[in-house]
């Protein structure tokens, strides 16, 4: 019998050629392999499955490491917002800087993680322990931890604070006079460190509302769109908490205001847990502090419920999170846009959703909610082969409102009602463009 020939494709998985002298050569001339078993490619329309095959006598080859890819970067996991014992919170137990770290490390298998403790809780000692704990934790390659705090205030809402460079990192309190304001933590922060960001979170919670007024687009480039706390996507979204009706206080509010988020996920949680609650995912070009804070500040993010979802978007060729600035001449040019989503769920993917400007704008439905495969959907699929869609719509240029600026994002909900949302693409119209 000849030999398998293994090829990568788009998503690091191995496509299999099978050798001419077997017998189902011919009708099964093309395999991919997933882990352990092996898949032939099945497309239905704007969609792609993964059919179960078998072939009787075969020993398959042993599969390699699974890592999507796009172009130049890698996936990597995270929780950036848990807290441990430095945050006073009458909780629980909720362990140490070190307790923390294994757990996110050794026990969730996440590749990068950020104790953001509450800085109205801590001294200085407690400060320099974080940022040290932090680099500590940090082994290229292998784990990124990164340096952080929470900014919390009961008038202008919640923020974590993150560093790159752990030479600059310091404190700033909403309790002290120098800092008790938005704007007053945004000029500290970057008299600190002029590549830190600073991210609001839960800011629809009636208890500590964020005013987005008081916010600046300019100094706040991701949002943290789910957690512990529930989505803050939209009033009345299905993750919503029963007490989250802050008026105006929601992502989609602030991105009607002009706001440019990408999205992020964390736990915020207190009782050693991270990676629980919410997760961050980025396409980042290494696992490094740096690549992993240029893939933050460059919106190459998303968010998940806590399910190590993969997901890939684009619009017109252009990554989540990237923003085309061009003017009413210019963005002609750019359409038909193609909009593309790929996904590989942790459990079968129900649907798949495309927002335009706050509006659902395309909707493709790929199994009921229970994971039972639609009419016109090849039958017999086990669920391994339901975790992975493709879906592919188009924007044809809107005449008519060539002036408007647009911003267009994925959410993919699974059967077992965990989802993702992907940072927007943004196509921002400007008449000062040349």
């Amino acid at each position: 019998m000849g030999r398998f020939e293994l090829r990568p494709n788009e998503w690091n998985t191995v496509e299999v050629a099978l050798p001419a002298d077997l017998p189902e050569a011919e009708e099964l001339a093309e395999f991919t392999l997933d882990f352990e078993r092996a898949y032939r490619r099945v497309y239905s329309g704007a969609c792609a499955a993964l059919s179960e095959a078998s072939v009787e006598g075969v020993e398959w080859p042993a599969a390699p490491e699974w890592r999507p890819t796009y172009k130049d970067f890698n996936l990597y996991f995270g929780d950036p917002h848990f807290h441990t014992d430095l945050s006073e919170c009458d909780r629980g137990y909720s362990g140490s800087l070190d307790e923390n770290y294994r757990f996110a490390k050794e026990r969730a298998g996440l590749d990068f993680a950020s104790a953001t403790d509450h800085a109205e809780h801590m001294t200085e000692e407690m400060w320099r322990l974080t940022v040290e704990k932090a680099d500590e934790w940090t082994e290229e390659g292998k784990f990124v931890a990164i340096p952080a705090f929470e900014w919390t205030s009961e008038l202008f809402g919640h923020r974590n604070v993150y560093y790159l460079h752990s030479e600059w990192a310091m404190l700033f309190d909403s309790t002290d006079p120098a800092t008790d304001s938005p704007h007053k933590l945004y000029r500290a922060v970057r008299d600190a460190d002029e590549r830190a960001l600073v991210v609001p979170h839960h800011p629809c919670q009636p208890g500590f509302p964020l005013p987005w007024e008081d916010s600046d687009p300019e100094e706040e480039r991701l949002v943290e769109i789910f957690s512990k706390w529930g989505s803050s996507e939209f009033y009345g979204n299905p993750l919503q908490r029963s007490e989250a009706q802050f008026p105006g206080g929601f992502v989609l509010d602030a991105l009607a205001k002009g706001f440019k988020f990408g999205f992020v996920g964390g736990s915020d949680g207190h009782a050693l847990r991270p990676g629980m609650r919410g997760l961050t995912a980025v396409w980042a070009k290494r696992l490094s502090r740096e690549a992993i804070f240029d893939a933050l500040w460059e919106r190459r993010c998303y968010a998940t419920t806590g399910a190590k979802i993969r997901l890939e978007f684009t619009v017109g060729g252009y990554l989540m999170g990237r923003e085309v600035v061009v003017n009413q001449y210019q963005a002609e040019a750019l359409y038909p846009l193609e909009v593309v989503v790929r996904a590989v769920g942790t459990a079968p993917i129900v649907k798949v959703e495309v927002v335009e400007n706050g509006i659902v704008k395309f909707s493709e439905q790929f199994f009921d909610p229970h994971g039972f495969v639609l009419k016109g959907w090849p039958q017999g699929m086990g669920g391994e082969q339901r975790k992975f869609v493709v879906a592919r719509w188009r924007v044809d240029y809107p005449v008519k409102l060539r002036h408007l600026s647009r911003y267009f994002y994925a959410r993919v909900y699974q059967a077992d009602g965990h989802m993702a949302w992907s940072s927007p693409v943004f196509i921002t119209v400007r008449r000062d463009v040349g």
